[in-house]
C-alpha cells in the first residue's frame, strides 16, 4: 500500500506549474460553479495548446495540470497529454469529476499516454446530496464511485502509477459531511498515492448565492473533531481553510 508514499506528488506542491484550461464542457452542473455560461467559448486546439507549452518550458516549467469544466471530455485528450509531454512537461495532471473514469478502458489509455496523476472533485458524502448539488441524477454518484474503484483497482496493478488528489470545498450543502467523506475516500483509495486537499468556499473566489456559505465556527468544530489517527482516516490532508 503507498497511502503516504507522496514523492510522486510532492512537486505538484512544491513547484511552480503550468495551469491550462482547455475545455468550458461539462457533465455535471454544479451549484457552486464559477464557469458559468459556457456556450460561445472555442476550445484551444492542440496547436495552440503547443504553443502555450513550448513558452512556459523555455520559462523553465515543468508540471502542467489541464483544467476545464471537464478536461477529460476532450475527445483529443491522449494527443494533448502525448503532445505536452514530448515537449519537456515533465509531470502531467487533470483536474475532474471523476464521471469518465468509469468507461471501459479509459484510465489505461491516460496512463499509456503519460498522465501522472489526478485531481479528483469529492464534495458529497451521499447520492441524494451529490444529486442535488451537482444538479444529475442520483445514479451518477454510483458512476463517480465506480471509476474510483476502477482507478484504485489499476494503481493496485500498476504501483501507483496514477497519483491521487482529491479535493473536497466545504460549503453549506455538505456541512456535517466531512468525516464522512473522508472515511468514504480512505475507503475508496487502498493502493493509490494519495494528497486530500480540503478548501472552504469564499465569496471572494466564487459568485454563490449566499445560502452556500456555510457556518465558520461549526465547521470549524467539524474540523477539529477530526481523527486522523483513526484507522478508517489514515489520509495525508491539506487545509485549506
Amino acid at each position: 500500500m503507498n497511502r503516504i508514499r507522496l514523492n510522486a506528488l510532492d512537486e505538484y506542491f512544491l513547484r511552480d506549474h503550468l495551469a491550462l484550461n482547455i475545455t468550458k464542457r461539462c457533465n455535471q452542473k454544479c451549484i457552486f460553479c464559477f464557469e458559468g455560461d459556457r456556450k460561445g467559448w472555442d476550445e484551444l486546439s492542440v496547436e495552440k495548446i503547443s504553443d502555450f507549452v513550448q513558452e512556459a518550458v523555455k520559462k523553465g516549467i515543468r508540471n502542467l495540470i489541464f483544467m476545464g469544466a471537464e478536461a477529460l471530455l476532450r475527445k483529443d485528450i491522449f494527443d494533448i497529454i502525448n503532445v505536452v509531454k514530448e515537449l519537456g512537461i515533465k509531470r502531467v495532471g487533470a483536474f475532474t469529476n471523476g464521471q469518465i473514469l468509469s468507461r471501459e478502458g479509459f484510465i489505461e489509455q491516460i496512463a499509456n499516454s503519460g498522465l501522472d496523476y489526478l485531481d479528483i472533485s469529492f464534495h458529497y458524502a451521499d447520492a441524494e446530496t451529490f444529486a442535488r448539488c451537482t444538479r444529475t441524477p442520483e445514479k451518477l454518484f454510483y458512476n463517480f464511485i465506480k471509476g474510483l474503484e476502477r482507478l484504485d483497482e489499476f494503481n493496485k496493478k500498476n504501483n501507483g502509477k496514477i497519483g491521487v488528489i482529491t479535493k473536497t470545498l466545504l460549503f453549506s450543502q455538505n456541512q456535517g459531511q466531512l468525516d464522512l467523506i473522508l472515511r468514504l475516500i480512505s475507503r475508496l483509495f487502498k493502493y493509490s498515492e494519495i494528497i486530500c486537499g480540503i478548501k472552504r468556499i469564499q465569496l471572494t473566489e466564487f459568485p454563490p448565492d449566499i445560502y452556500l456559505l456555510d457556518n465558520l465556527k461549526e465547521r470549524r468544530k467539524e474540523i477539529k473533531s477530526l481523527h486522523f489517527g483513526d484507522k478508517n482516516i489514515f489520509l495525508p490532508v491539506c487545509l485549506y481553510v
